[in-house]
């Protein structure tokens, strides 16, 4: 298993996605400890348990079929959630649950949120009320919808090498051509083409915000949200990320109504950092764009923003320090990673080696001052993920650079939406839109870059 979310197929019974493909076999013969229990009970209890770090219990209190069996132990249930938390942030709440009937199963659905991103895990029981899948799906709860403003237009597009073409969306204004257009590089892990985390949806505002003021953006899901259970441990952020900015880049190029001279790449969070190295393979592009990217090597932001949500109420509890004692084993072994070594994503901080080998030697900043085409660096000072520490490091390194254009904004979160002064995951749940501001001096960045080329 590797740092994304992927499928978990537990119970060798489900697919991401499509859902049950038939029954299990070797069912128990008694469920005496799921007797008298409703599956949405058991259900919220097994979530419950495994997010207060219970595995054991876990496994204990539960009926499971055969194949469950065989698939499942307290190691098993703990790299599991280690790997939620790597990928979503720390868990949350419940928000709800949802029931799903197919045959002779049925699946509890629970609606979880974690600090980055809001998923549904699906437990799954048979006729007896035994446990025969586990699964982490698309989150089913409520999200915003909104309609497509007037004087926009949107038009679906597939893009990209045969074995992982994309699903994305072109976002130009209705009157005009010749666009200048921007490509959009999500963060850390499986991202929609939205970005969507809990009510919000920071990419879909900023391609609208910017398609009325006449500029185009191509938006899209990532290989690993898409193809993320096809792709194994060994993929680096070169296939991750770069390679589609790459494909989306040369699609854009051959659009008759979009400025081939005037595409523009924006990187948020980790898209942010991983821009100069973007930078270097996409020299045709008109300039880069970065929002709330780091400069810091990924192992110590994730390190930071573990203690920064570990001490938000004063309190340091048995469960947090010992996951935080565990994160910083993890990270030690990070920084003696080399080929040679041995270690598995779970002992990696959740990450494979691979992908650690690849950002061994990164510097964002070094790449960055080679350069030349132009630059905007922005940055929300409510941001918490990516502090102003790390606005800081490119401020005080970029500072003789012409070329490179930094803002901060108050009280803006990591999604560029104002927050309401708590600097902590529950913001990411409050509806929201991208600051007017920041679409505005975006735009600004790209009109004033395009008349340039």
């Amino acid at each position: 298993m590797n740092l994304f979310k992927k499928s978990l197929i537990l119970g060798l019974c489900f697919i991401l996605g499509v859902g049950l493909l038939g029954g299990c076999s070797g069912t128990n013969a008694t469920a005496d400890k799921n007797l008298g229990k409703d599956p949405e009970t058991m259900a919220v209890a097994l979530v419950t348990d495994l997010s207060r770090g219970e595995y054991q219990k876990a496994i204990d209190n539960f009926d499971y079929t055969v194949e469950m069996k065989k698939a499942l132990n307290k190691a098993a249930y703990e790299e599991i959630w280690t790997q939620l938390q790597t990928q979503n942030g720390l868990f949350i709440k419940i928000n709800g649950t949802k029931i799903v009937e197919n045959g002779d199963y049925l699946s509890v659905r629970i609606q979880s949120a974690f600090e980055k991103s809001n998923i549904d895990l699906q437990v799954t029981f048979d006729g007896n009320n035994i446990i025969s899948g586990f699964h982490i799906l698309e989150y089913s709860g409520d999200t915003a919808s909104t309609v497509v403003p007037d004087n926009i237009k949107e038009e679906s597009i597939t893009f990209g090498e045969d074995a992982f073409l994309l699903s994305g969306t072109l976002t130009t204004p209705t009157q005009g051509e010749n666009f200048p257009c921007v490509i959009l590089v999500q963060g850390l892990g499986p991202q929609d083409r939205n970005e969507t985390l809990g009510p919000n949806a920071p990419f879909r505002d900023i391609a609208w915000g910017l398609a009325q003021q006449g500029i185009a953006s191509i938006r899209y899901d990532k290989r690993t949200k898409t193809y993320g259970d096809h792709m194994g441990e060994n993929f680096t952020p070169r296939e991750e990320t770069i390679d589609d900015v790459i494909h989306a880049l040369a699609y854009a190029q051959k659009m008759s109504q979009i400025n081939g001279n005037s595409l523009f790449i924006l990187g948020h969070g980790f898209g942010g950092y991983l821009m100069p190295k973007i930078a270097e393979q996409t020299p045709d592009a008109a300039g880069y764009i970065i929002l709330g990217g780091s400069t810091s090597p990924l192992e110590d932001l994730m390190i930071r923003q573990y203690d920064y949500l570990a001490s938000l109420d004063n309190t340091i509890t048995n469960d947090e320090a010992e996951f935080m004692s565990q994160a910083k084993t993890s990270w030690n072994e990070v920084k003696q990673l080399t080929p040679d070594s041995n270690e598995t994503s779970s002992q990696l901080m959740g990450i494979a080696k691979d992908y650690w080998l690849y950002l061994k030697d990164y510097n964002p900043i070094v790449i960055m001052k080679s350069v030349e085409k132009p630059v905007i660096i922005l940055q929300g000072e409510g941001d918490y993920e990516t502090d102003m520490t790390e606005f800081g490091h490119w401020k005080s390194a970029l500072a003789d650079k012409t070329n490179v254009t930094l803002k901060s904004y108050p009280g803006l979160n990591h999604l560029f939406i104002m927050g309401n002064g708590s600097k902590s995951p529950e913001e990411y749940e409050i509806p929201g839109k991208v600051s007017q501001e920041v679409i505005n001096d975006l735009a600004s960045f790209i009109q004033v870059n395009s008349n340039a080329v």
